[in-house]
């Protein structure tokens, strides 16, 4: 599904969901923040056909209706007990831009004290994803048990 985001020049971009969250560049020169997926959705109507995935699973669980059979899926034995799990849905990572490793390698060789100091202002962290986890259901019949 297609998506699109307006610049302040007024050219209107399209982007695709693997596009939201990054950043990319206008024909005017300008760089454009594409929203978050979620954003994205809403502004093209869709929000109510997808919602947060995570927030929906949330609500199934809430409701009862996760998960929704009662069969082990270890064993296939009939599952009448529940095992609560953390499970961690997405982490946040990070990931240096500027001077690799062997460029900064030389810098310091070459440069010495001022090649340190360039090699470590050089490198920018930035900063991706978040730390989601949510606590999850998992039915499991008795020879299955921990």
């Amino acid at each position: 599904m297609g998506f699109s985001v307006r610049c302040e020049c007024g050219e209107t971009l399209s982007v695709s969901a693997s596009d939201a969250g990054t950043t990319i560049a206008c024909s005017c020169r300008r760089t454009l923040e594409v929203p978050r997926l979620s954003a994205l959705r809403a502004t093209a109507g869709s929000a109510d056909d997808f919602g947060s995935v995570l927030e929906r699973v949330r609500s199934l669980i809430k409701r009862g209706e996760l998960p929704s059979n009662s069969i082990c899926p270890l064993t296939g034995g009939r599952a009448t007990m529940t095992l609560w799990m953390e499970v961690q849905c997405e982490r946040e990572w990070t990931q240096r831009t500027g001077a690799g490793r062997a460029e900064m390698a030389i810098l310091i060789m070459i440069g010495g004290w001022l090649g340190t100091i360039a090699a470590a202002t050089e490198s920018t962290p930035e900063v991706f994803g978040s730390e989601v986890t949510i606590m999850a259901p998992l039915r499991l019949s008795p020879a299955a048990a921990p």
